[in-house]
Formats: C-alpha cells, sequence, structure tokens
C-alpha cells in the first residue's frame, strides 16, 4: 500500500477509525477505515469533509444592517 500524504502539509497521514480505534491496532482491514489523519499537522479527513470541500458553496445572503440600538441606561443630567 503506498502511504496517504496529507494535502495540507505534505505529511504522513494515519487511519483512525473514530468508532473503534482498537480495529486498527488489532490489524482491521484499511478497507473500514472511516478516516485519516495527519501525524504531522492533524488535519482530519473523512467522507463527509471530502464530501463538503467538493461541494460548490451557496450563494451568500448580504445581511441587512440593523436600525441602531438604544441604549439600556439613561445617562445622569449633570
Amino acid at each position: 500500500m503506498d502511504p496517504v500524504t496529507c494535502r495540507r502539509c505534505r505529511g504522513l497521514m494515519h487511519p483512525v477509525d473514530p468508532l473503534d480505534p482498537l480495529d486498527v491496532i488489532q490489524g482491521g482491514s484499511l478497507d473500514a477505515i472511516r478516516a485519516w489523519r495527519c501525524l504531522t499537522c492533524g488535519d482530519l479527513i473523512d467522507p463527509i469533509i471530502m464530501q463538503n470541500r467538493v461541494r460548490t458553496p451557496s450563494p451568500r445572503r448580504v445581511r441587512q444592517r440593523p436600525s441602531p440600538r438604544h441604549p439600556v441606561f439613561k445617562l445622569p443630567n449633570l
């Protein structure tokens, strides 16, 4: 198997199964791996993260500026 490299820092990626980390340590199948973590920078990649990175962002609405807030307290008349 070729080593998997991190897209962020080019470090070595380590297989991680967030549901049961002992599966990997005990020699579980790499096909069952649900996530990869970079040993250098800690970047975590799983199928959901990859889908979100590929997905095009929806257009953002421009927020309307709210009316000015009124003070909660009154200044004393000096």
